[in-house]
């Protein structure tokens, strides 16, 4: 048994949104790390779930080739404010850790 979980934020969602457009060609680009980052968490025992919530009483890893953006820079910014206010860690999804 792991003490690790692999959780995968906002990919149940049918991308019913104003920008699902802008947002499209983002997810295509980032779902080969993420399908491999949940093969290699599930060929290694680690639970995968998914949701849309948020994870602020989580320690989390997030890798950034694996997270889709409508703009590379708000990405950017996000994941430095995760780190910064939620503790995240950011690496890539082949260096996760699981």
């Amino acid at each position: 048994m792991h003490d690790t979980a692999l959780i995968v934020i906002d990919m149940i969602n049918p991308y019913e949104l104003k920008d699902a457009e802008l947002l499209s060609p983002s997810v295509r680009e980032a779902l080969p790390a993420m399908r491999h980052l949940v093969t290699r968490a599930r060929e290694t025992g680690v639970e995968v779930s998914a949701l849309d919530a948020h994870i602020r009483h989580l320690t989390a890893v997030v890798p950034p080739d694996a997270v889709a953006h409508i703009r590379r820079d708000l990405a950017d910014a996000a994941l430095q404010m995760m780190e910064r206010n939620m503790n995240v860690e950011i690496c890539a999804a082949n260096e996760v850790r699981l």
